[in-house]
């Protein structure tokens, strides 16, 4: 009886990665293998936001009357020098947020996944949030403590409120 083995997953979800064989793999352009390398794969260490660089994303002010606040997810690669490239949106959530976070997390629409805003708005949003990542700037990512380009997950969030101190600082994933 073969016994479960936790390296052979490893390996396998790593050569799917590296074919491309993943979520997604059917976008248009292809990072070139030698390009890129994933966090996941040890020795890699994942790229740092540098705090100076870090602007707030432009709300996008024709939504503000709807009171909506979203997340956006995002995927990109930091470069070895430390910028942004390849960024694209993964996932974006909007919320009503009418009473400004007095009940944190309460998120409009009747069931689960209704929408809450036209599509325009969505758009809006992730425009708004790549815009802002592209002009941030990283510690690269390293392997073997050599700077190296590696995909990277940023989460970008905002409110139709106004800010909070140290409220609004992107979460790394």
């Amino acid at each position: 009886m073969n016994a479960f083995r936790p390296r052979s997953i490893v390996f396998f979800l790593g050569f799917c990665l590296l074919l491309g064989a993943g979520a997604g793999s059917g976008a248009a352009e292809k990072i070139p293998l030698d390009k890129v390398v994933h966090p996941i794969l040890p020795p890699v260490m994942s790229p740092e936001l540098i705090p100076e660089t870090r602007k707030d994303p432009v709300y996008p002010e024709k939504w503000r009357k709807l009171h909506l606040g979203g997340r956006v997810i995002l995927q990109c690669v930091v470069e070895k020098s430390g910028s942004v490239s390849e960024a694209q949106s993964l996932l974006t959530t909007l919320r009503v947020e009418a009473d400004c976070g007095k009940e944190p997390g309460k998120w409009a629409g009747k069931e689960a996944g209704d929408a809450i805003a036209p599509p325009e708005a969505y758009q809006d949003f992730e425009t708004a949030a790549l815009e802002a990542l592209k002009r941030w700037k990283y510690r690269p990512g390293t392997n073997n403590g050599k700077p190296v380009a590696v995909f990277f997950t940023q989460i970008v969030e905002f409110s139709p409120c106004p800010k909070k101190p140290d409220s609004g600082r992107p979460q790394d994933r």
